[in-house]
């Protein structure tokens, strides 16, 4: 029942010009004083004191397509200049995933400096295996096995090209394919796999350093075997040799991304099949012998190594002092790889990520 007040018994005070009617009760409960109206307690513009949306929703449900139409009026012009700044925005992304990049080749570098023992006990481990080669090649001749100074000096040049080689490959290969690993030794997996980057970004971050960290160490073995050997290479073609090896590179980081994808399936014999992998590639792809010695099942597998292709076509650059246009089929057929294995391995990474993650297979526990 309304009480009564105004003028006269009965009557209610007429709608303001906001459209609210005076308060029946304006003294709160508990018998107080009169309230004052808040800041906030504002009536409603036009169509009588009436929501927008209830007077017209037409145009209420075309503010709301608008960019920031459901926003605060602080919020609103930031979000509507946002779609004229695209352009703006994704230079802000391209910065935030380089300067990612940038972190992940420093990360490495940190890592490789912490174990840096490590690392000399490995950079020890492949010069003794390529010294052991080339001594090898040069005992044949005491044993009566290779007729000819210059057919035991071809030999030798042979075998150490694809010994320095496959210690490259195998070098960036492992680094690669161990990046799952590292994370889950350095407890970062977690953090890494949540960080709010492209997966690309983690992984050519990784590749890179292990590229740039490879050649480094390649670089010093060639140096000592400079020294130790009388390696005669006026007839190599220097180009060709960097053209094959540029090229390379792309079907290198592609296997070693379907092989880092292991660990993730596997936490407990992932790291062990990297192993079996590279056992697998140094059997077919004719590091220390021509793959047509091979059986037919495993010259087949052969052909589609491409570390094959980098190893012969590099040996006739170096060895034989093959012309920067007759290497093009080389460079070709492993840029060719390299287009299909990248993208391949990235997507198939980014599959298994979502299982390790659905599976709770990111942190080896145990």
């Amino acid at each position: 029942m309304l009480q009564a007040r105004g003028s006269g018994a009965g009557e209610i005070d007429p709608p303001g010009p906001g459209g609210d009617g005076a308060a029946l009760h304006p003294r709160p409960g508990g018998g107080g004083g009169v309230g004052r109206p808040r800041a906030g307690h504002r009536p409603w513009p036009g169509a009588g004191g009436r929501h927008p949306c209830r007077a017209d929703p037409r145009a209420c449900r075309q503010r709301r397509r608008q960019p920031g139409g459901c926003l605060h009026a602080a919020n609103r012009e930031a979000a509507r200049g946002r779609r004229g700044g695209e352009g703006r925005m994704t230079g802000n992304m391209l910065r935030w995933e380089l300067n990612a990049f940038v972190g992940f080749i420093e990360r490495q570098k940190n890592l490789y400096r912490r174990y840096w023992a490590w690392e000399a006990v490995w950079l020890l481990y492949n010069l003794v295996s390529v010294l052991s080669i080339g001594y090898l090649a040069a005992g044949l001749s005491t044993l009566g096995l290779e007729q000819g100074q210059a057919n035991l000096h071809q030999t030798q040049l042979y075998l150490l090209v694809g010994a320095l080689l496959w210690t490259y490959l195998s070098l960036v290969f492992f680094e690669i394919a161990f990046a799952i690993t590292w994370e889950r030794w350095e407890g970062t997996i977690e953090y890494t796999f949540m960080a709010p980057i492209k997966r690309l970004t983690h992984l050519l971050g990784v590749s890179t350093a292990s590229l740039l960290y490879g050649i480094a160490r390649t670089a010093l073995i060639g140096f000592a075997l400079v020294l130790l050997f009388k390696l005669d290479l006026w007839h190599a073609n220097y180009w060709s040799a960097l053209a094959i090896f540029a090229a390379a590179t792309l079907p290198l980081l592609g296997l070693g991304i379907f092989t880092s994808i292991l660990p993730l399936l596997s936490p407990e014999k992932g790291e062990q099949m990297a192993f079996a992998v590279q056992g697998v590639l140094l059997l077919i792809s004719g590091v220390y012998y021509p793959i047509t010695v091979l059986p037919a099942p495993l010259r087949l597998a052969g052909m589609v190594s491409p570390l094959t292709y980098t190893l012969d076509g590099v040996r006739e650059a170096l060895l034989h002092g093959l012309p920067l246009p007759n290497a093009l089929p080389y460079i070709g057929t492993l840029l060719l790889m390299g287009v299909i294995l990248v993208p391949a391995s990235v997507w198939c990474f980014g599959r298994a990520e979502i299982r390790a993650k659905r599976l709770g297979l990111l942190k080896r526990s145990g």
